[in-house]
């Protein structure tokens, strides 16, 4: 049997990817607030990975929240689902990701909003 060396399992839960390269997060309000994500939908978790693409153009705080702003809307609109926020890789503009991320950690451990986990 000849197997690949990346094995990618099949996922057995249905999942809608929201993502697209080189979105930011006035990107992604703009289409949660305009029909991208279906009334219909009943999810159970959501997983945010945002605000990268936001760190080369405005400051730490106006990235984070852009980011808490996603989470918010998230939560509006899926109020039962588990929020996943996960902070920003590192790609340049090291001290912005570390604050960045220092705020969303900081604002998840507060429990600022219920269900949210960093």
């Amino acid at each position: 049997e000849n197997r690949s060396a990346v094995h990618q399992p099949r996922l057995s839960t249905p999942y809608l990817n929201l993502g697209f390269g080189g979105d930011r997060t006035y990107h992604l309000l703009w289409r949660l607030r305009n029909g991208e994500m279906p009334p219909t939908l009943r999810a159970r978790a959501v997983v945010v990975l945002i605000g990268t693409n936001d760190i080369h153009e405005a400051s730490a705080e106006q990235v984070a929240g852009g980011v808490v702003a996603v989470l918010r809307e998230v939560r509006a609109r899926l109020p039962d689902a588990r929020l996943v926020c996960m902070g920003l890789l590192p790609r340049g503009h090291a001290h912005k990701v570390r604050v960045v991320n220092t705020v969303l950690r900081a604002a998840a451990e507060q429990g600022w909003h219920r269900g949210v986990a960093w």
